[in-house]
């Protein structure tokens, strides 16, 4: 009895550690998405700035075509 004892608590544990080991699985995984968005997100902003650049750019030589 005392070994069956020992056997259960022992599957418990393992099975509560392998309970924690998904959930910190998963709270892993929800971080790397978070930075992989954040990773698009600047992606996004780095575009639409080099974007700006390039539409003054593109004004200021119309302006030295027409007036200069």
């Amino acid at each position: 009895m005392m070994m069956q004892d020992q056997l259960d608590r022992s599957r418990a544990e393992t099975e509560g550690i392998r309970q924690m080991k998904e959930k910190v699985q998963g709270i892993l995984e929800g971080f790397s998405q978070a930075k992989l968005a954040e990773t698009e997100d600047e992606k996004v902003e780095n575009t639409e700035e080099w974007n700006e650049e390039e539409e003054g750019r593109d004004v200021w030589e119309e302006l030295q075509r027409q007036f200069g």
